[in-house]
């Protein structure tokens, strides 16, 4: 896991502009800290899933929201 002085560097770096959302949504959804503005990481949730995820749904069905990430085979990138 990355620790939080590499979170700060990775946000800072702004690393997920070279990412697709898909990319993003998959390497954020697997770190216990945020390396992106969570706007970012919000909009790769719901581009890669292909629909609307409230911001209350990370907390109240976390799994259930990244193994739906995970299973994502299509790139839903505009």
């Amino acid at each position: 896991m990355i620790d939080k002085k590499t979170a700060i560097q990775l946000s800072e770096s702004k690393f997920w502009e070279r990412m697709s959302f898909k990319e993003r949504a998959q390497f954020q959804i697997n770190q216990e800290l945020l390396c992106m503005p969570f706007d970012v990481f919000h909009e790769a949730v719901e581009k890669t899933v292909g629909h609307p995820v409230f911001t209350h749904e990370f907390a109240v069905r976390f799994e259930e929201l990244k193994n739906e990430i995970m299973s994502c085979r299509d790139e839903m990138d505009v």
